[in-house]
């Protein structure tokens, strides 16, 4: 883990180049006219491969044509690697309230699912990482939200910045994936812990996060134009 802490983007590059070209290769088919990687979802949004909606596709595994936001700044929402997993628990076992055996069963299985397709589960075990940077290092998510911030209130501060009205006045639909949990990240058994943090040591280092799943940093903003943006030191 401490490997992870002191890395740099550059190094994540080079150091995931074998997992990317595997991950890329269950993310994608290759046509066999030109040779080149396809994300073409047909009727339905899915897949051919890895059976992924299109936009659960981190943006460098993408064509242009589809992934083409224009002239905007886009924001996305992360958390810490080992609660994100956990909102996946309590999204399939709805009414496992409270039961910590069943999570950290989930857990251990999670890392299995991971090591056998990384773009399983509808890509929701990809790296958060691989949405945030592009294959160059380049940003492809400008304003980089945590989720244990707050969303409220920096969703406020971001559409203020950007002189836009929040809450939007037409109002939201309002979602709900699971009942609330009493199962939090300190309720799991450390070396569970410890291995679902290893496992995704990158988005720990890149989204500023120490071993024990405490902030220690974060991504700051990037002005549109898809700049590499600050990383964590």
């Amino acid at each position: 883990m401490d490997k992870g802490l002191r890395c740099d983007l550059d190094a994540v590059d080079r150091d995931d180049a074998a997992g990317a070209a595997r991950l890329k290769r269950m993310l994608a088919f290759q046509d066999a006219g030109n040779d080149e990687w396809l994300f073409e979802p047909p009727p339905g949004g899915r897949g051919p491969t890895c059976g992924c909606n299109f936009w659960h596709i981190p943006p460098r595994f993408q064509r242009r044509r589809l992934w083409n936001p224009g002239n905007v700044s886009l924001f996305c929402v992360v958390r810490e690697p080992l609660d994100r997993a956990l909102s996946e628990f309590k999204m399939r076992h709805k009414n496992a309230v409270g039961d910590v055996a069943a999570a950290e069963d989930f857990l251990v299985n999670l890392v299995k699912r991971y090591a056998r397709n990384p773009a399983s589960s509808d890509c929701h075990l990809v790296p958060q990482f691989l949405y945030i940077w592009g294959q160059e290092g380049r940003r492809t998510c400008h304003h980089v939200i945590h989720y244990e911030d707050g969303l409220n209130a920096q969703l406020e501060a971001l559409m203020a910045a950007y002189d836009i009205a929040w809450p939007p006045s037409r109002g939201m639909n309002k979602i709900s994936h699971h009942p609330p949990s009493s199962v939090s990240p300190s309720d799991i058994a450390p070396d569970i812990a410890a291995l679902v943090r290893a496992v995704y040591w990158k988005d720990m280092c890149l989204l500023g996060y120490r071993p024990d799943g405490s902030a220690m940093v974060r991504v700051r903003p990037v002005r549109r134009g898809h700049g590499r943006g600050t990383k964590p030191r």
